[in-house]
């Protein structure tokens, strides 16, 4: 390749938009280990942006590294910080199937550690000083680095981690990437997101660092190393990775990138976002061999609109009727979960003509077996005698009912598609395809109740009863809701499970929208996941999902969850 093609191919690369193959990546990040001299990882951890990405790395870092531990202790000493490690903890835990207090420190130190025998500090340094004598010695090509066709990813790399414009914390000069985190993760936080995800393996502006150095071996000026070579399949096969000895922490790729006048904006599945990236303006023109999806967010697609039968088999043969369901086949194929994880990757795609007959019809096959098995559920729980009442007194659920027995599971009303889109418009955008679908097909689930064992009345444990609002009561709690114009909103569906056993608690369990995409995160739960996610976590625990963890649970959550169709 030329000079030029190299520059331009690493600069897409940057910017991606299209999901890790997670099996490449992982075993591109393997051979870099061998390469550096050092035991392959034992785990790996994927999550859906750097935001998440970031306080995962940090727990699993933990007291190990001298820095990472003054960023942890800073944490800890606020309520908010608590809570963001608390929650980071339970998500790690539950991806990587440990228990939560295993998690600090469970990665080991970070790859930016150079120390002691660690074998991959000779190689970093021997790469370094490498590299600043090419520099020193006055090589032509090395020395405009900082122009030519390498600016526009010397200049991305720069305000995307190095060289910001605004100050992070204590007078620091910050990143965009620091600058977007500290609002997500907190200020003592934000600046793990650029010393690690960019001080890996290779240097400091390390997307600029690999195109110059595979330009100069495509122009047989370089013969690199079994470890440049492998950095340079790693950093082709992933996104943004935090290495550690025991571990691995990877983000996601955004599922987004929007062109903002001269700059770009990238956006992950969770909503986070960085804007006005400089340096990245060509990166969104159509280019020859260009690697980015980069193009205009697209138009929703009719079939978001029409209004389909409510029969479940009569709805996925018109769905079908429109074209192949590639994914819809994968998802009755028994591959439940991966299809979410896609569809979760493709943001908004999801609702463009090319994804979303297929993904609605997920969304409608999933939340049709949601609904079987929160029958079979409830039938079983009256044959064991469950009272379905409110704990308090006045049996009020968010203050909207006043009843004092209720049904466990109502159907959808039957304008429920009216009330969707009413919904949507007083959020001033769609609901996620999964929220949607459920108020569709299931319309309300209630499990808060009585009994001597799975809820009992004086207990030091919260059962947390599944509970999910109609949208009736979503539509009423945001008419109720008082916000600035601008200010984004919070829709809740459940109370959280203190409030449910009729104890002073914390927040609902909401999730923020508009949200355009195919799910969205569950806020106040403690998994830190998606709402199919949180459904399969409380419907695996027989609807009472805060007896997971305990010492010992009820023996009727067996008889409750056996043989309950996976979704």
């Amino acid at each position: 390749m030329s000079v030029e093609a190299v520059a331009r191919k690493w600069h897409d690369q940057f910017l991606r938009t299209d999901p890790i193959d997670h099996e490449k990546a992982e075993a591109a990040v393997r051979k870099a280990y061998g390469a550096a001299g050092m035991p392959e990882p034992k785990y790996f951890l994927w999550c859906l942006s750097p935001a998440e990405a970031v306080l995962a790395y940090l727990v699993l870092v933990g007291r190990t590294d001298s820095y990472n531990r003054a960023v942890y202790e800073h944490a800890e000493r606020s309520k908010s910080g608590k809570e963001k490690l608390a929650k980071a903890r339970a998500l790690a835990a539950a991806k990587l199937g440990i228990a939560e207090g295993e998690v600090e420190g469970y990665f080991g130190k970070p790859f930016y550690v150079a120390e002691g025998s660690n074998p991959i500090s000779k190689k970093l340094q021997e790469n370094l000083e490498a590299w600043m004598a090419r520099a020193q010695a006055g090589d032509d090509f090395l020395s405009a680095h900082k122009g030519g066709p390498f600016k526009p990813l010397y200049d991305l790399e720069q305000s995307l981690h190095h060289e910001g414009q605004k100050s992070c914390e204590g007078g620091l000069r910050g990143s965009l990437m620091q600058e977007a985190l500290s609002s997500t993760v907190g200020k003592n936080v934000c600046i793990l997101g650029g010393r690690s995800a960019i001080h890996r393996l290779y240097g400091n502006i390390a997307y600029s660092e690999v195109a110059q150095d595979e330009a100069l071996a495509d122009i047989g000026s370089l013969e690199p190393d079994d470890l440049r070579l492998a950095m340079w399949d790693a950093y082709e096969a992933t996104g943004m990775w935090w290495p550690c000895l025991e571990g691995v922490v990877f983000a996601e790729r955004p599922v987004d990138a929007e062109k903002l006048g001269d700059a770009l904006g990238l956006r992950w599945a969770d909503g986070f976002t960085l804007g006005e990236i400089s340096g990245a303006a060509q990166a969104i023109e159509p280019t020859a061999g260009a690697k980015a999806e980069t193009a205009e967010r697209p138009s929703d697609a009719a079939i978001l609109s029409y209004p389909l039968q409510s029969d479940h088999d009569q709805r996925i043969e018109k769905l079908r009727s429109l074209g192949p369901l590639p994914l819809f086949d994968r998802y009755l194929a028994g591959e439940h979960e991966d299809v979410w994880k896609d569809l979760v990757a493709l943001g908004d795609k999801v609702r463009s003509e090319d994804y979303a007959a297929d993904a609605m019809a997920v969304a409608y096959e999933t939340m049709h077996r949601v609904e079987q098995n929160v029958r079979l559920l409830a039938e079983r729980l009256r044959a064991l005698n469950y009272r379905f009442v409110y704990p308090g007194s006045d049996g009020s659920f968010f203050g909207l009912r006043k009843a004092k027995e209720h049904e466990p599971l109502a159907a959808p009303p039957a304008k429920v598609r009216d009330q969707i889109a009413e919904l949507e418009a007083q959020a001033g955008g769609p609901i996620p395809l999964a929220l949607r679908a459920f108020f569709e097909v299931v319309g309300e689930v209630n499990f808060n109740g009585d009994h001597s064992s799975l809820a009992p009345k004086q207990s030091d444990v919260a059962p947390d009863p599944l509970m999910v609002c109609s949208v009736e009561e979503a539509l009423a709690c945001v008419d109720m809701y008082e916000r600035e114009e601008d200010e984004p909103l919070t829709l809740d569906f459940a109370p959280d499970a203190l409030h449910k056993a009729n104890v002073s608690g914390g927040d609902p369990y909401s999730f923020a929208v508009p949200n355009r995409a195919a799910d969205a995160l569950v806020e106040g739960e403690t998994h830190g996941v998606n709402f199919v996610e949180y459904l399969r976590i409380a419907i695996a625990w027989g609807g009472f999902p805060g007896w997971e963890g305990q010492a010992s649970c009820p023996s009727e959550i067996e008889r409750l969850r056996e043989g309950l169709r996976p979704f």
